[in-house]
C-alpha cells in the first residue's frame, strides 16, 4: 500500500476521472445525463478529454470532460491527505434548456476484491455519509443537490434515466454501497463538494463542513500545489519537464486483485488484459520517468512490478496480465539502465540490493537461451515454458524486441528446433550490453568489485561482438545480420550502439550521417522506425513506417554518450516538436506517431495516452538539466540560450537553474550555489562538503563562481590554478576542480 499522502488519487484501472480514496475502496465519480439526448456518460477518454496539471500525490488535479456538447472543468484539490474538495465547472453549455441536463455526483465503494461491504447513508444535518470498516466519510456541498438517491452501481441512475425515468421517484436500497446527488445546470455553472475521511462520523462530517470553507481560497492553495512540482520553461519548447510529470502521474493506478500500485502504460487497455497488464520494458522506461517526476514511492513502485516479472528460468517474462503471461520469451533489457538512473536521482541504495539478483539472473539467461552461435549476441526467441498466446511462433520470437511487426523481421526465418530467428539483432544485443554495464556499475556501487569486473568483462565481449559482426562496413551503419552473413534492414536500433558506448569515434560519424539523412531516418517527425527508403516505411502501421518514442531517445542517450552534443541537440529539437504540438494543442502523449506529418492521431494502433511518449519530452528537458553515468549532473543549453528548470530531483533534494542569456545560475533547495557568465552547457557538477567539480568546453573566456566557499585549492584540467572565489576561464575544455 502507498503511504497515506497518495491515499486520496485518481487510482482506477479504466477511469482518468475518478477520485479514489485507495484503502477503503471508496471513490468519487463524477458523470452527466442529456435529456436531449438520452444519453448518460460518466466521462471515459474522448474526444473532449484533456488531462491538465496532476500533482504526483493527488493533491491537485484537473481536467476538462465533455458530454452531448457540453464541456466541463473537473478539478481535485487535496486540503490533507484525508479530505479532497472537487469542483465541476460547466465550460461550455449544452444546446438544451440547462434543467434538463443532469450532473450526476456518485460517493460509494467499488466492489474490487473487498470482503467487507461499504454503505452510504444521508446523516440528516447536511452531511451524505459512508462506512466501511473504520473508515468514515462525509460529503457536504455549497450548494445542496436538488436529489440524492441511494443505488447498488455508480451508474444506477444514469442508466435508469437512459430508460426514461429521469422523473421519476427512484426506490432507495438499503444499506446501499453507492449515493447519487443529482444537480442540473440550471442551477449554476459550478458545483462544488467536499469529500473526507476519519475513524468516526463525527470526525468526518466535522472536517468535510470545515473544508468547504476553503473553497474561497482555491486559487491560492492551488498555486502553492503546484509550485512544488518539477517544472521547466523556454522559448521553444516549454513546459516539457511538466509534461513528464503529468502524463506519469495521470496513468498512477492501483491493482486491488495484487494488491499493487504502479504507473499503466495506459489505462485504455485494462480492459483487454482482464483488469492490468505489464510489457515489462515499458514498465522499466516508467522507474526512469517517474524518477525525474520526483515521485520516488511510485518509481520503487514501478521497480516492485518489474521485478514480479522474474520468472523461475531467469528471464523477466516480456508480458504479465490477468488473463496470461509471457513467460516464454522477455522484452529488451533496459532496467539495469532505468534502475541507476533511479540512483543516480535519488541516492538510494536499497533498490540496487533489492534488484541485482534478478538483474544478474536475467543476464546469465540471455546468453545461455538467446546466444544461439555462441558469439555474444542475442537472436530473439520463444521458450518452450509457459501457456502465453503464440508461445513458438515467429511473432513470439519479435516480441522480444518490444517492435512486434517490425520489417527487420520480415525476411527472418524462425526455426522451430531452437525457437531462434535466424538473426542477430544489434538493438537488444546492444542494449544487453548497456544493461551488464549498468549492471556492473551498481555492483560498485554496492561494493561487490570482483562482480562489477565481472559484469563489466560480459559487457565488453558483447560490444566487441557487435563491432566484429554487426558492423556492415559497406554501408556504414550497424545492423541486424542473418546467420548467413546477409545484413538486414536498418531502423533507430542501427544506432543503439552508440548508447551502449561500443562505436569509435569513426563509427559515431557514420551513424550520424545516416541518422540526420532525409532520405533515411531524419523524417519530419524522426526517427522513422524503419529506413524510410524501404517500401514498409509507406504502410504507416505501428512499427511500419511510425515513429516510437524509444527509438530518438535511445539514439540521443547514445549521442550525449559519444559527446555529440550539438547532434543531441538537434535530434531533440525535431523529434519533440510534433509531440510538443499535440501536448500543447491537445493534452495527448501518441503512442506512435507518423514519421511524414507527425500526426498522430491518423492510426486507429496509436493510443492517445501513452506512457513512454513521454520519453520525447524528457528529451528536450534533458537539454537543460540531466544526469547520467557518464556526464554526472549537466545543466545549461548549448548555445547559452534562456531557460528556467525548477525542482528538478536530485539526491541532495531539488535543484533550479536560471538562465537568462547572460548568466547561469544553479540553486539547491532554493540557495544559488553556482553561477557562470560562460554560455555553454556546465557537466559533471559537484557540490559537496569540501569538494566541488563543475566542467564546461567554454566557446569563449568567462567565470564560474561556487557561492558560500571558501577555497584553499583549486584545480583547472588537474593543474595548479589561482585561489579565487571567482575563477576566470579561456575557452576551451576546463575541468574545475575546488578544495574548501
Amino acid at each position: 500500500m502507498v503511504t497515506s499522502q497518495k491515499y486520496w488519487n485518481t487510482w482506477h484501472p479504466d477511469s482518468y476521472t475518478r477520485m479514489e480514496f485507495l484503502p477503503a475502496g471508496f471513490a468519487i465519480v463524477p458523470a452527466a445525463y442529456s435529456e436531449a439526448e438520452q444519453k448518460y456518460s460518466d466521462f471515459p477518454f474522448g474526444e473532449d478529454t484533456r488531462l491538465f496539471e496532476h500533482e504526483k500525490d493527488g493533491r491537485y488535479c484537473r481536467m476538462q470532460v465533455g458530454h452531448a456538447q457540453a464541456l466541463f472543468m473537473i478539478e481535485y484539490l487535496k486540503t490533507d491527505s484525508w479530505t479532497v474538495l472537487m469542483r465541476i465547472t460547466n465550460t461550455r453549455k449544452p444546446r438544451e434548456w440547462g434543467f434538463r441536463y443532469q450532473v450526476l455526483l456518485s460517493f460509494g465503494f467499488e466492489d474490487r476484491v473487498r470482503e467487507e461491504k461499504g454503505i452510504m447513508f444521508r446523516d440528516g444535518e447536511g452531511c451524505l455519509m459512508g462506512r466501511r470498516g473504520e473508515y468514515h466519510m462525509a460529503a457536504a456541498f455549497v450548494e445542496d443537490p436538488y436529489v440524492i438517491y441511494e443505488t447498488a452501481q455508480h451508474d444506477t441512475i444514469g442508466r435508469r434515466m437512459e430508460q426514461g425515468a429521469m422523473r421519476q421517484s427512484q426506490a432507495g436500497v438499503e444499506e446501499s454501497p453507492w449515493a447519487t446527488a443529482a444537480f442540473t445546470l440550471a442551477a449554476g455553472s459550478s458545483i462544488y463538494a467536499a469529500v473526507s475521511v476519519a475513524n468516526d462520523s463525527e470526525s468526518a462530517r466535522n472536517a468535510a463542513l470545515k473544508a468547504v470553507e476553503v473553497f474561497g481560497s482555491w486559487e491560492e492553495k492551488k498555486q502553492e500545489i503546484l509550485q512544488t512540482r518539477p517544472s521547466q520553461s523556454d522559448e521553444s519548447h516549454g513546459k516539457m519537464l511538466d509534461a513528464v510529470c503529468d502524463i506519469m502521474a495521470w496513468n498512477d493506478m492501483a491493482n486491488i486483485r495484487k494488491g499493487i500500485e504502479y504507473t499503466a502504460i495506459t489505462k485504455s487497455w485494462n480492459k483487454g488484459f482482464g483488469g492490468w497488464f505489464l510489457f515489462f520494458s515499458d514498465t522499466c522506461y516508467q522507474i526512469l520517468l517517474t524518477s525525474i517526476a520526483g515521485d520516488r514511492e511510485m518509481a520503487v513502485k514501478n521497480l516492485e512490478y518489474c521485478l514480479a516479472a522474474a520468472t523461475p528460468g531467469g528471464n523477466f517474462a516480456g508480458m504479465l496480465s490477468e488473463w496470461q503471461n509471457w513467460v516464454d520469451r522477455t522484452q529488451p533489457p533496459c532496467l539495469g539502465y532505468c534502475l541507476l538512473q533511479h540512483y543516480l536521482i535519488t541516492g538510494d541504495k536499497t533498490p540496487l540490493y533489492k534488484a541485482l539478483p534478478s538483474l544478474m539472473r536475467a543476464g546469465e539467461w540471455y546468453l545461455a537461451n538467446r546466444d544461439g552461435e555462441s558469439r555474444n549476441l542475442i537472436q530473439l526467441g520463444t521458450s518452450k515454458t509457459g501457456r502465453g498466446s503464440h508461445k513458438r511462433t515467429k511473432f513470439a520470437a519479435q516480441n522480444e524486441a518490444a517492435m512486434d511487426n517490425s520489417p527487420m523481421y520480415d525476411e527472418a526465418v524462425y526455426h522451430k528446433e531452437t525457437g531462434l530467428l535466424d538473426m542477430y539483432d544489434v538493438g537488444v544485443s546492444s542494449m544487453l550490453a548497456l544493461d551488464m554495464e549498468c549492471q556492473s556499475r551498481i555492483a560498485d556501487i554496492l561494493g561487490y568489485a570482483d562482480l562489477a569486473g565481472e559484469l563489466r568483462e560480459c559487457a565488453d565481449n558483447i560490444k566487441r561482438s557487435i563491432n566484429e559482426v554487426l558492423w556492415d562496413e559497406k554501408e556504414g551503419i550497424y545492423a541486424n545480420r542473418h546467420l548467413d552473413g546477409r545484413f538486414g534492414l536498418t531502423s533507430p536500433t542501427s544506432f543503439y550502439p552508440l548508447a551502449a558506448g561500443a562505436a569509435d569515434v569513426s563509427k559515431v560519424e557514420a551513424c550520424i550521417e545516416h541518422m540526420f539523412c532525409e532520405e533515411e531516418f531524419f523524417t519530419p517527425c524522426p526517427l522513422c522506425a524503419i529506413d524510410a527508403r524501404a517500401d514498409a516505411a509507406q504502410d504507416n502501421q505501428y512499427w511500419r513506417g511510425r515513429t516510437w518514442a524509444p527509438g530518438p531517445y535511445w539514439t540521443y542517450v547514445g549521442l550525449r554518450r559519444a559527446g555529440r552534443d550539438a547532434e543531441a541537440h538537434r535530434l531533440a529539437a525535431a523529434a519533440v516538436r510534433h509531440f510538443d504540438r499535440h501536448w500543447k494543442d491537445m493534452r495527448r502523449s501518441y503512442e506512435n506517431y507518423n514519421a511524414f506529418t507527425g500526426e498522430g492521431n491518423d492510426s486507429v494502433d496509436s493510443d492517445p495516452f501513452y506512457s513512454w511518449s513521454a520519453l520525447f519530452a524528457l528529451m528536450w528537458s534533458m537539454e537543460q538539466i540531466s544526469i547520467d553515468p557518464w556526464n554526472g549532473l549537466c545543466f545549461g543549453m548549448l548555445d547559452g540560450s534562456s531557460f528556467a528548470v525548477d525542482r528538478f530531483p536530485v539526491k541532495e533534494g531539488y535543484a533550479s537553474v536560471k538562465c537568462d542569456g547572460r548568466m547561469t545560475r544553479f540553486l539547491l533547495n532554493g540557495k544559488e550555489v553556482f553561477a557562470s557568465d560562460i554560455r555553454a552547457r556546465f557537466k559533471e557538477f559537484l557540490y559537496e562538503p569540501h569538494f566541488c567539480r563543475v566542467f564546461v568546453d567554454a566557446p569563449g573566456s568567462g567565470f564560474v563562481r561556487f557561492e558560500g566557499i571558501i577555497p584553499v585549492r583549486t584545480l583547472i584540467n588537474h593543474k595548479e590554478a589561482e585561489v579565487s572565489g571567482e575563477i576566470r576561464l579561456e575557452a576551451g575544455e576546463n575541468l574545475v576542480e575546488i578544495i574548501y
